[in-house]
């Protein structure tokens, strides 16, 4: 249940904003229903007032959001400065800072009393949040195929080995430890640390091109033995509870009744999981209008309703295992229903939101709880004790035992069916076997539930203990397994090797230099960059390795008998390419028109026309406009909007709005003096900020060769001016190019009519050009180039990620590499 991480690059928006307002609107419910929950277990709060419970309940949204507030800090740390440490650990040790402040300030303030509700949310409640959507997440992305290879695999290492780490772990807590444990207390124990969460090394495994056997062995086990560890859970803590002598509270269970509940559980959670994959693979079906966005936003809900009812289906109305059932009902999904819907991209955005926003908010509650057990203060005082962390230590080396123990006696087996293993891949599913997201919420259940029952101090002392210990053993498998299994990898040879796969990096190297000079060669031609002084272009976009290699691309990718190859040196060669390019595009221009529209013989963009329908003028200007939506947003996918120019983006889209409303109204199309009039307060605001405030100065600060230059915010709204020209310059010539191709010839009046109105304003822009500095014309259309180029050479990345040639991690070293050239063209 690995934080999912997406590679980005300038000038393109994440396709999976779509997806986040179910996710949300989920957790907003569950977080009042916790705090509902809270209410009717708190015997003090059935006698406030009704305006007081109401302010209570609505405080219980605030720990979650102030934990993903949290959590997206520390998400962009991890992944820039703090390497080493997995995400969850960060959010663990922050959740043990909470809990421990908490505890100790007492205080009353909105945070204080959040995180109270929270770290007493009911168990039931706690379970229902958090398991359905983190298990069907698993399953529902697991390799059927493989899955299906090695299954029986899967199926020895969850129940049998289970069986047995739930007996070995239950002897630590009943022999080792001081704590005076009953034996079914010390078993609940067992089965808790019973469940192996392979959060910080399934992405590790990804990211190192582990072998897909060893992957699938981790992942598949920890799937099934989330289900095994569940019912043993569910039968030893009822056990447990049933000591305490509360009527209604646990129960009595022979050996016979045990191995009953325990395939009642089992197989009628499979069953039930059955029904409702077979609900879902429908509906999935059903929903079949692929081009329908909406249709597509139903198929996703379809599957989180389908995951939480199920769970509860099954654990709350039938007594079954609700694990069990959401894993069969997920891996079936996969295997059934996978083709059947109509965005992928969409559905794994949302459940990568989904296992983002869970473990978060998880492992932060499980720190908090550790926090306020190991602050030994208030109700808690004395519970943990110095002695403690020493059995805490003692504990995660036994379980290190006990895991490699388990491992290889049933190693004869193992090798001998499904997919077989080797000792290194054994080695390693020893070593990776973490404790996480399932043990941590099962002890605060556990615990939760405990103290909600009996106020015996003794019981409260054993829970308390149980808890502390999970969740300390949950951070240790985190921040010393986790962090050291990558290397580990590396030296069992589990891992792609370094030499070959640094030749294979070195070939796509190459071909993305032969990318770069394709783009750039055909960027030559584009009037936009007929003053580019292509030394400072060299400046921010590396090419080639060197000069003689440039030169040999240039005339490999360039056109042929160019007699700019007579040139030495890069520079002059590229500048005649240039001169060659545009004499090229002159000699056409006789044909095409200056504005790059085909014309006829006479050089009109029509032909003969009549008179003119006003109702139907208004209509072409209006599809006209959407038309220029079009050229905008390609200019944004191609590169040519950067995505750092968010205020850019913003006035073309509201001049655009503002000429739809003036077309509608009966005026012309007016988007160019639409813009203008949007952007003008802002742009005043912008040139008088960078005049008076120091940090802005250095912001916008920038120019050819770095230095600086005088009334730099004066310059930033020059920037801007000459930016939105270009766009609107380009995006006027692509419309045009696709409008008369569709409406000319049927509409020969009212296209003309359009079309001079989009002559008239690329005119008014350049008309503003000629007002600026050709100099600044310069430097900007310089670092627009770069822009451009960079973010060409980002999309082809993409691809190679896409396609399987990179891995997430290899695209993101070249990716750091192409946003700092970014960053530094825009400082």
């Amino acid at each position: 249940m690995a934080p999912s991480s997406d590679v980005c690059r300038g000038g393109r928006a994440a396709a999976s904003s779509s997806s986040r307002p179910p996710t949300i609107i989920l957790l907003l419910i569950l977080a009042l229903a916790l705090a509902s929950a809270q209410d009717d277990n708190d015997a003090a709060d059935e006698t406030s007032e009704l305006d007081d419970e109401e302010i209570e309940a609505s405080r219980a949204v605030l720990f979650p959001w102030f934990a993903e507030a949290l959590g997206v800090v520390v998400f962009y740390l991890a992944t820039r400065y703090v390497l080493i440490l997995p995400y969850t650990g960060i959010m663990f040790i922050l959740g043990v800072f909470c809990g421990v402040g908490a505890t100790r300030l007492q205080s009353d303030d909105h945070l204080t009393q959040s995180l109270a509700q929270w770290s007493g949310i009911n168990y039931e409640v706690l379970l229902l949040i958090f398991l359905p959507g983190l298990v069907f997440n698993d399953s529902f992305g697991m390799d059927v195929h493989l899955f299906g290879l090695a299954i029986w695999q899967c199926l020895l290492y969850a129940f049998p080995m289970v069986l047995a780490g739930t007996c070995l772990t239950a002897l630590v807590g009943y022999y080792v430890f001081p704590f005076s444990w009953s034996f079914n207390l010390a078993m609940t124990f067992g089965s808790i640390l019973s469940a192996t969460d392979p959060v910080a090394v399934a992405a590790l495994l990804e990211e190192v091109g582990a072998p897909p056997r060893l992957q699938i062995h981790i992942g598949g086990e920890s799937l099934l033995n989330d289900g095994s560890a569940m019912v043993f859970y569910t039968i030893f803590s009822a056990l447990f509870l049933s000591e305490l002598g509360i009527p209604g509270v646990g129960e009595t269970i022979s050996t016979g009744q045990g191995f009953a509940l325990f395939f009642r559980m089992s197989f009628g959670g499979a069953a039930i999981g059955m029904a409702f994959s077979l609900g879902l693979v429908l509906i999935l079906y059903l929903l079949n209008r692929r081009l329908t966005g909406a249709e597509n936003v139903v198929q996703v809900c379809s599957t989180v309703t389908t995951a939480y009812l199920c769970y509860y289906t099954a654990d709350s109305v039938c007594g079954t295992s609700g694990v069990i059932a959401n894993l069969t009902c997920g891996v079936l999904t996969q295997a059934f229903g996978s083709a059947m819907i109509n965005d992928t991209e969409m559905m794994s955005s949302f459940w990568g939101l989904v296992e983002q926003l869970l473990n978060t908010l998880l492992f932060t509650l499980g720190g908090l709880v550790f926090g306020s057990v190991i602050s030994n203060y208030g109700e808690r005082e004395g519970f943990w004790t110095a002695s403690d962390w020493g059995y805490l230590i003692l504990l995660w080396v036994l379980l290190q035992a006990i895991r490699f123990l388990l491992v290889f006696s049933f190693y004869p087996c193992t090798v001998r069916i499904g997919l077989s293993t080797n000792w290194k891949e054994s080695f390693f599913l020893s070593y990776g076997g973490l404790r996480g997201a399932v043990g941590i919420s099962l002890a605060i259940a556990l615990d939760n539930s405990t103290w909600s029952v009996t106020d015996d101090e003794t019981y409260r002392r054993y829970t308390t203990q149980l808890f502390g210990m999970v969740g300390g053993t949950a951070f240790l498998t985190l921040v010393i397994n986790g962090s050291t299994a990558g290397p580990l990898l590396k030296k069992l040879g589990l891992a792609k090797s370094t030499t070959t796969r640094h030749n294979v990096l070195q070939l796509f190297k190459k071909d993305l230099y032969d990318n770069t000079v394709k783009d750039l060669l055909s960027l030559l031609s584009d009037e936009r960059f007929a003053c580019v002084d292509f030394a400072h272009v060299r400046h921010h976009v590396d090419l080639s390795e060197n000069d003689d290699d440039l030169l040999r691309r240039l005339k490999e990718q360039g056109p042929p008998n160019s007699p700019a190859y007579e040139e030495k040196d890069v520079d002059a060669v590229l500048s005649a390419l240039c001169s060659s390019y545009k004499t090229a595009d002159e000699e056409g221009a006789a044909e095409t028109g200056d504005d790059g529209i085909e014309t006829g013989d006479d050089g009109e963009p029509c032909g003969d026309t009549g008179d003119i329908d006003a109702k139907l003028l208004g209509e072409l200007r209006l599809t006209f406009v959407e038309q220029l939506r079009w050229a905008y947003r390609e200019q944004l996918l191609n590169g040519e909007l950067d995505g750092r120019q968010a205020f850019l983006e913003y006035i073309i889209r509201q001049g655009l709005d503002f000429a739809a409303d003036g077309i509608k109204n009966g005026q012309a199309v007016k988007d160019w003096e639409m813009s203008v009039l949007v952007s003008g307060k802002a742009l005043n605001n912008m040139e008088r900020l960078g005049k008076t405030s120091y940090p802005m100065k250095k912001f916008v600060c920038w120019g050819t060769n770095g230095d600086e230059r005088v009334g730099s915010g004066e310059f930033k709204v020059i920037r801007f001016r000459i930016l939105l020209s270009i766009a609107i310059i380009e995006a006027h010539r692509v419309a045009e190019r696709h409008f008369k191709c569709k409406f000319c010839e049927k509409y020969p009046a009212e296209a003309k009519q359009v079309l001079q109105e989009s002559t008239e304003q690329i005119a008014l822009v350049k008309e503003d050009l000629e007002k600026i500095v050709p100099k600044d014309i310069a430097v900007v259309t310089e670092h627009l180039l770069c822009i451009i180029l960079l973010n060409k050479r980002s999309a082809y990345l993409e691809g190679l990620l896409r396609s399987g040639l990179l891995s997430e991690k290899e695209v993101q070293g070249f990716i750091e590499g192409i946003e700092g050239k970014l960053d530094a063209i825009h400082s």
